[in-house]
């Protein structure tokens, strides 16, 4: 009996190892199938806008060759002066202000002759100071940009910087962005996997950086994100790299 029994009790443990193997790969099997069962997108999302908010700079300057004290005189009369004009071109005084001065004594290098640094030569004193614009009056603050070296005719000594254009409620734009990417995502994954296979929830998603360059400027998107403010007008736009799974 013992001979008998021995056999048989092989056979089982040698089927039963054969059924739990078999039932292991079915479930390797099937836990890959199912993760591959997925479709991943990439949506995008863009909006065409006009700045709201503009900065703009102009740089006054004045010069005496001997006196200090009446070089800053001056620079309190082109400031009285640029007060005066921003006022008639309706710029409230709470939009503007003006920088500290800085003063620089002007120098000269001397040679000789022979071409030898002998030392220097004292020219004057020079005073600079800056008067910057901040506000949503976008259309004013151009045309100030342009004109205000009108002054010049005047005796104001000033120059003016290009203005810098920005969006201020940035935050809830890119907000409203990625809702708009993120839909788009679901549209081309729906669309690609139309008459194969229905689409299940969202299994993963990765945003990408937010790029702000000048509406038809033909600027490259950067790495890291760019942000245009040369432009009145702007393109934002952002992408998102979703994953779905499929059933």
């Amino acid at each position: 009996m013992k001979l008998i029994r021995e056999p048989n009790m092989w056979a089982l443990i040698l089927g039963l190892s054969v059924i739990v193997c078999t039932v292991l790969m079915c479930r390797a099997f099937s836990a890959r199938y199912e993760t591959a069962r997925t479709v991943t997108v990439t949506g995008s999302g863009s909006r065409q806008m006009r700045s709201d908010w503009i900065v703009w700079t102009g740089e006054m300057t004045s010069f005496n060759a001997t006196d200090k004290v009446k070089c800053t005189g001056q620079m309190a009369k082109n400031r009285e002066a640029v007060a005066r004009y921003l006022k008639e071109q309706g710029i409230e005084t709470s939009s503007y202000e003006f920088s500290s001065i800085d003063v620089e004594e002007k120098e000269e290098r001397q040679y000789n002759s022979e071409g030898d640094y002998i030392g220097t030569k004292f020219l004057g004193y020079e005073m600079t100071q800056y008067v910057t614009i901040q506000t949503n009056e976008i259309d004013r603050v151009k045309f100030i940009s342009r004109d205000i070296t009108s002054l010049l005719s005047d005796g104001v000594d000033i120059s003016s910087r290009t203005p810098s254009f920005y969006l201020k409620n940035l935050g809830d734009l890119k907000l409203s962005l990625i809702d708009d990417a993120t839909e788009n995502a679901k549209t081309r994954a729906k669309k690609l996997i139309k008459g194969f296979a229905k689409l299940s929830d969202i299994a993963k998603i990765d945003i990408g950086v937010f790029q702000i360059t000048g509406l038809y400027s033909g600027e490259d998107y950067s790495y890291g994100g760019s942000y245009n403010t040369t432009s009145e007008w702007k393109e934002v736009s952002v992408t998102v790299h979703a994953t779905y799974g499929i059933k």
